[in-house]
């Protein structure tokens, strides 16, 4: 059976009631679209207003995340939950003051994890519309400037859409001890057999190891994929090679390409993503 909460949130002048963990998933279920003013308002900004947009939310859920990972510990829900930066919450479906409530209120923990949980993937769905809105952006721009006259390769030319798109969005942040992947050409590196490859998608740590086969190492979850010879696409969406949790609400649906040559000796990765790939700097240092 549902577990019983008894979850009261106070939401303005509005009180809502709520009797178990499963209902107020359904409750919150309904606030994770966004809504179509908050469309009509992206759609009317400039590139470079996009691109803070996009920033916004990106340092957001970086100071989340964490949040939520311990607030799964009882002992560090409510530290966790004081920390939220509150004021910066959107107002959209009351999020700002669901989030409020949780904070003063003395709902189980369980039920304040699970809002912040859910708030979370309100925002990776923000964050992937204003991807979306980007990239149309810039094709409404070539078109308007002639670029498309029908002498351009489609599939081409939807690269380097995509790929510029991807740069106007794209993190300035680079974790120590890592240089980004390359967006517009490929990170090639030599391969040996024994040899781990350190990589971070957005800043969730992976491995690539070389022992008989090529294999992809979550370091988080502690699972291991095949890599096969050829191109594996690696990200959140279901279409992927290989298809990372979804808890990674921050990596993208085609987050990181990884090419494995006939001979395995090369590996070449690119990046495709929002929020940037990095390799561990000493294999920057080893290719020079």
């Amino acid at each position: 059976m549902p577990k019983a909460v008894s979850v009261s949130l106070r939401i303005g002048d509005r009180e809502i009631a709520f009797g178990t963990l499963a209902a107020l998933e359904f409750g919150l279920d309904g606030r994770l679209q966004v809504t179509a003013s908050r469309y009509r308002t992206l759609v009317e900004l400039m590139p470079e207003e996009l691109a803070r947009e996009a920033k916004r939310v990106e340092q957001l859920e970086t100071e989340l995340i964490p949040l939520a990972r311990a607030a799964q510990d009882p002992d560090w829900a409510m530290r966790c939950l004081h920390a939220i930066p509150i004021r910066r919450v959107c107002q959209e479906h009351d999020w700002q003051g669901i989030l409020t409530a949780m904070v003063d209120g003395d709902a189980p923990y369980e039920a304040r994890f699970l809002v912040l949980a859910k708030y979370l993937q309100y925002l990776a769905r923000y964050r992937d519309l204003i991807a979306e809105v980007a990239l149309r952006s810039h094709q409404h721009r070539l078109i308007g400037e002639g670029v498309l006259d029908g002498t351009v390769d489609p599939r081409a030319h939807a690269l380097r859409v995509e790929g510029a798109a991807r740069s106007t969005l794209a993190t300035d942040a680079t974790p120590p001890g890592f240089v980004p992947i390359g967006r517009d050409s490929p990170t090639a590196i030599p391969l040996q057999e024994g040899d781990t490859i350190s990589i971070l998608l957005c800043t969730h740590p992976f491995k690539i190891l070389y022992a008989g086969d090529l294999w992809f190492m979550d370091e988080g979850l502690h699972t291991t994929c095949a890599l096969r010879i050829g191109t594996n696409v690696i990200g959140r969406g279901e279409i992927c090679d290989i298809t990372v949790h979804s808890a990674y609400q921050d990596i993208s649906r085609r987050h990181l390409a990884v090419e494995i040559s006939p001979h395995k000796d090369t590996i070449s990765l690119l990046d495709l993503s929002t929020h940037g790939s990095f390799l561990d700097a000493h294999w920057e240092r080893a290719m020079r």
